[in-house]
Order: structure tokens, then C-alpha cells, then sequence
């Protein structure tokens, strides 16, 4: 990746691709992302409408999160195609004993016993 003087973390034909996916599958992710952003609220999630920059800025003003982190979030978003939404996007996100995301073998010791 070349580095940009624009401080934007991704590239902008990167972003841009994200951008047009996001307006075209709105349908699909809007109930998604209310899901995976679930802090917002049913108007904020209309007010988006398909536009990547409501979303980034609802997002920036709900979480705290600064401009790039909204980007990375939604970036991560859409290019899971929504799928983000089943899981924690980040330990914080995570509630005790929340295993979602991980291996149903997680913690399962498959190596035989000792055969007393």
C-alpha cells in the first residue's frame, strides 16, 4: 500500500470500492448493521440510508470512535458482507462466557488419556 498524505488508512479506489458496495447492498445490511452497531438506533439506521458517510459519522459520534476507526469498522463490515454482525467486532464488544466466533472444539482435549 502506498502511503497517502491524506492520512486515510485505506487506499482511495480501496475505499471508494467499499463505498459503492455499501450503497448497493444497503438492503441486505441495513438489519445488519443494526446488529453489529447495536448502540445505534432504529432512526439512526434510517437516517443512513445507503450513505457510507452517515454511517461513518453516526458511528464516530455513538462509539467515540475516531473518523479512521469508523472506516475500518465499516470497511471490515462490508467486506464480510454483513457476516461481521454474527460475532464481537472486538473484546470489548465480548460478554462473559460469549464464545460466538469461535470453534465448537475450543478447549476439547483430543489426545487420548492414559489407558488405565
Amino acid at each position: 500500500m502506498t502511503s497517502s498524505s491524506t492520512g486515510q488508512s485505506a487506499e482511495p479506489s480501496t475505499l471508494e470500492s467499499i463505498r459503492d458496495r455499501f450503497s448497493r447492498e444497503w438492503t441486505h445490511l441495513k438489519e445488519l448493521v443494526r446488529t453489529k452497531f447495536s448502540k445505534l438506533t432504529d432512526e439512526d439506521v434510517a437516517a443512513v440510508n445507503g450513505r457510507y458517510d452517515e454511517l461513518s459519522s453516526r458511528l464516530s459520534k455513538t462509539y467515540g470512535y475516531p473518523q479512521d476507526r469508523s472506516d475500518e469498522e465499516i470497511s471490515r463490515f462490508v467486506s464480510e458482507g454483513g457476516n461481521s454482525a454474527l460475532y464481537a467486532s472486538t473484546p470489548d464488544d465480548a460478554q462473559p462466557g460469549d464464545h460466538r466466533g469461535m470453534g465448537a472444539e475450543v478447549g476439547r482435549d483430543d489426545k487420548p488419556g492414559p489407558s488405565r
